[in-house]
């Protein structure tokens, strides 16, 4: 491993597409390096982060270590202190580059309507960028109280947020 390397943590990774999609981008910006899958079980978290966080040069994190990763790090920008979630490392720190991607995309106006599908992975980052916005959320998923866990989560960090939870996708 090098400085040019380039990883994704997380479990399970067998359908990721992320080694094929970078070496691209790799590739059509001239750059070397190299970017590989690191399908990680929970028990060895800890001294992979720490092991990567040395050996690469940055990695990204996937389901299900967004947040677990946090405490393994040396510390993390603003927005994934405010957050809670993590996506990419470099030199030990963690960032949210997926909520400035969010924002950029998806300009949110106060008092609009957001769906968010699922409960899982980026949906808190996309809550907490439709709640910081002051739009009305609403949060379906397959299972009900993950959508609960993640609403109660971003009316912590926003109160006075609407958010509504269907009980089911029916």
């Amino acid at each position: 491993m090098s400085a040019t390397d380039y990883g994704l943590i997380g479990h399970p990774l067998g359908h990721s597409l992320s080694p094929f999609i970078h070496q691209a981008i790799l590739a059509a910006a001239a750059l070397p390096g190299t970017y590989r899958l690191y399908d990680i079980e929970a028990d060895r978290l800890a001294d992979t982060v720490r092991r990567l966080s040395r050996d690469l040069a940055g990695f990204n994190c996937t389901i299900p270590y967004k947040e677990t990763v946090i405490p393994l790090l040396t510390g993390l920008d603003a927005t994934a202190r405010r957050i809670r979630s993590v996506n990419t490392v470099f030199e030990g720190i963690g960032y949210n580059t997926d909520y400035a991607a969010f924002i950029s995309e998806c300009p949110l106006q106060a008092g609009s309507r957001v769906l968010i599908l699922g409960a899982g992975g980026v949906s808190r980052t996309m809550a907490c960028a439709a709640a910081a916005s002051g739009c009305e959320i609403w949060i379906a998923a397959r299972r009900p109280e993950q959508a609960r866990r993640l609403a109660e989560s971003i009316l912590r960090l926003y109160p006075g947020t609407r958010l509504i939870c269907p009980e089911s996708l029916e």
